[in-house]
């Protein structure tokens, strides 16, 4: 356990997840921009899915990652070493247990299956008929592999790698092979367009991420500037089925509340949502599938873990 721990204080440092703790039953709201539903996931039982970090002042992990599959959610608990299946009403339908060496960060969709990739191995997985099947392992002419998996998006047949020790982008396929590696200022997500670019908000100045950057399949980077919202601790979600991408961010500290918001293709932001008090660290905070986007977070002083989505009009 104490590997574990250091392994997610680790990345701790990269990115810090802070959210909102919501009402003990489902509840509908309305904004001008959005419709969203959330709900406890009572069921998760996160008092047993926490780990205390040894480091003093640094927060309790909780769920890692997000995905979403068929229109629900899929729930990575990195602490308990499982993958969670959940139903409309996000009660858990499924368990997929992960081997007691694994080290998983993220998970996503590829293929119409939830993927990961496990650092001990460099391994490629994925969830078929609840059942965790390796189909590769990451493999480089040059040598070149990730030294950190810290979030990983996918398209089709392939899969995007972020390491944030490097600030690299690798670009590989579900048989492994890496395709390319890219360079970037600091970055704390990313995510594909429709075009195959591999997407993020990029680090200008101390804690602002307002360089939204793309890279193409051919490796040529284009950067436009985010405008209208706090670009601190930015971070892309995905893109909506518009064209627009959601972003979160931190809208102040004191008290700390969070912006969710979206992004045009020119830069210009607009906010969705205002969301306070803090949670325990995740490394993937939310997902866009479609016309929703889920947020997943653990908050903490409680016993609880909370999904959100927002169907933006």
């Amino acid at each position: 356990m104490r590997n574990k721990i250091t392994f997610f204080v680790v990345l701790l440092f990269t990115t810090i997840a802070l959210f909102a703790e919501v009402a003990s039953v489902t509840s509908l709201t309305s904004s001008s921009s959005a419709l969203f539903i959330e709900s406890q996931l009572g069921a998760f039982d996160p008092e047993k899915a926490v780990a205390v970090s040894q480091m003093k002042g640094a927060p309790e992990v909780g769920p890692l990652s997000i995905a979403v599959l068929d229109g629900k959610a899929v729930i990575l608990d990195a602490v308990l070493l499982r993958i969670l299946f959940l139903n409309e009403s996000n009660e858990i339908i499924n368990i997929a247990p992960l081997a007691p060496e694994a080290e998983v960060n993220d998970i996503c969709i590829a293929n119409g299956m939830v993927t990961f990739l496990d650092r001990s191995n460099y391994g490629i997985y994925q969830i078929n008929d609840g059942r965790v099947q390796q189909i590769s392992n990451l493999t480089s002419f040059s040598q070149t592999v990730p030294v950190q998996i810290d979030s990983i998006c996918s398209l089709g047949e392939e899969i995007a790698i972020a390491d944030f020790s490097s600030n690299s982008i690798f670009r590989t396929s579900l048989t492994g092979k890496i395709i390319s590696v890219a360079t970037c200022t600091t970055f704390l997500n990313i995510a594909y367009d429709k075009d195959k670019n591999i997407c993020g908000f990029g680090l200008k100045k101390e804690d602002e991420y307002s360089a939204f950057f793309r890279i193409s399949p051919d490796g040529h980077k284009s950067e436009i500037q985010l405008s209208g919202v706090s670009t601190k601790g930015a971070r892309l979600l995905g893109f909506l089925e518009n064209g627009d991408a959601a972003g979160l961010s931190v809208f102040s500290y004191e008290p700390f509340v969070k912006q969710l918001f979206k992004v045009d293709q020119s830069g210009k932001c607009t906010e969705i949502d205002r969301i306070s008090l803090p949670s325990r660290f995740a490394s993937k905070l939310g997902i866009v599938d479609g016309s929703d986007i889920w947020l997943s977070y653990s908050p903490i002083g409680t016993q609880n873990h909370n999904i959100r989505k927002y169907r933006i009009k």
